[in-house]
C-alpha cells in the first residue's frame, strides 16, 4: 500500500488554509495542522517565537510539502518595523529555519502586490525582481526569497489576485463600499475591471500542484479566467449607488504629489487599485536557480 503524503499546512484556521485542508482527503494524505490558536489535535505553535517554532517543528520528522498560508492580511495592523523585521517575515524565517532540510517541496502562498502599481499599465509580468509600493508587498516579496534560498528541492511560489468567496467579500467590498459608508455605493464611470481568485479556483490549483513533482523553482501568477466589472460587482451589495465619472477623479492623484511620501504612496496605492483597470493574466514560469 502507497504511503500517504505528509503535508504541512500553516494557517490550518485561517480561511484559505482551512479551504485547503478540507479539499485533501485524508486518505491519501496525512495532513498536519499548523496554527497559532489552541485546538485539540492541532500543532499549536506560535510562529513569532523562534524557540517553540524549533521545538514543535523540529521533531515533525520528513515532510513531503508544506504549504504556507499563515500571515498577517493585507490591511491588518501590526506594530511599525523595517520590512525584514516584520510579522511575515518573521512567521517565514522561523518556519523555515526550524524545519531546516526536511521538507522536499513548498508552496507558498504571496500575493500579486508585489508586483507593484502603475498608472498605465497592468502588473501581469512574471519576473521575480519587482518593485512593489507597499509594505505588504515587500514582505511578501521578501518571503519568496527566503523560500528560494531555503534547502527545497521543489518551490511553488504563488502570486495571488484577492482572493474571495460568497461568504468573504472583504477584498471585493473595498473596490464598491465607500470607507465607513456601509449604505453608499461607488459607481465608477466607465467601469473598471479588476481582477480577483475565487477560493475553490486557489484550492483546486493548489490540490493540482500537490500531484505533481517536477523539481525546481517555479512562479504563478493567480486570478480567475476573466475580470470582474465594477459594475457586476457592485450588484452582490446593497446600498445606495453614487455615480463618480472617472475623469474628475484623475485631478485628486495629480495633487497627491504635493501629499508627504509615505501618505502620497498609499493614496495613489489605494486610486489605482479603485479607479485603473487592471487584469492580472493567469501563469507561470520557472525560475532560473
Amino acid at each position: 500500500m502507497k504511503a500517504r503524503l505528509k503535508i504541512l499546512v500553516t494557517g490550518s484556521n485561517g480561511f484559505i488554509g482551512s479551504k485547503i485542508i478540507e479539499n485533501l482527503d485524508p486518505k491519501k494524505y496525512e495532513v498536519l495542522r499548523l496554527q497559532k490558536n489552541f485546538e485539540p489535535g492541532v500543532l499549536n505553535c506560535d510562529l513569532l517565537d523562534a524557540d517553540q517554532a524549533k521545538k514543535i517543528l523540529g521533531n515533525l520528522g520528513h515532510i513531503d510539502l508544506l504549504i504556507h498560508t499563515a500571515a498577517i492580511a493585507h490591511g491588518q495592523k501590526q506594530r511599525k518595523t523595517h520590512v525584514d523585521n516584520s510579522v511575515n517575515v518573521r512567521i517565514t524565517k522561523n518556519l523555515i529555519n526550524s524545519l531546516g532540510d526536511s521538507v522536499s517541496k513548498a508552496i507558498f502562498l504571496s500575493s500579486i502586490s508585489v508586483c507593484g502599481l502603475n498608472l498605465f499599465s497592468s502588473s501581469d509580468v512574471l519576473a521575480m525582481y519587482t518593485q512593489p509600493v507597499s509594505d505588504y508587498g515587500r514582505e511578501k516579496l521578501f518571503c519568496e526569497e527566503l523560500f528560494l534560498r531555503g534547502l527545497f528541492d521543489e518551490v511553488h511560489i504563488l502570486r495571488l489576485s484577492p482572493v474571495f468567496d460568497e461568504s468573504n467579500l472583504t477584498d471585493v467590498s473595498k473596490r464598491v463600499i465607500f470607507p465607513g459608508m456601509r449604505n453608499f455605493k461607488i459607481s465608477i464611470i466607465p467601469p473598471p475591471d479588476y481582477s480577483f481568485l475565487h477560493v475553490s479556483n486557489l484550492v483546486d490549483y493548489v490540490y493540482n500542484l500537490t500531484l505533481v513533482n517536477n523539481g525546481g523553482f517555479w512562479l504563478h501568477n493567480l486570478s480567475d479566467n476573466k475580470p470582474y466589472s465594477q459594475r457586476k460587482i457592485s450588484n452582490w451589495f446593497k446600498g445606495i449607488s453614487i455615480p463618480i465619472p472617472l475623469f474628475l477623479t484623475f485631478p485628486l492623484y495629480c495633487v497627491s504629489e504635493l501629499l508627504p511620501y509615505p501618505i502620497k504612496q498609499k493614496f495613489r496605492e489605494s486610486y489605482i487599485k479603485l479607479f485603473k483597470a487592471r487584469y492580472i493574466k493567469p501563469g507561470k514560469i520557472r525560475l532560473v536557480n
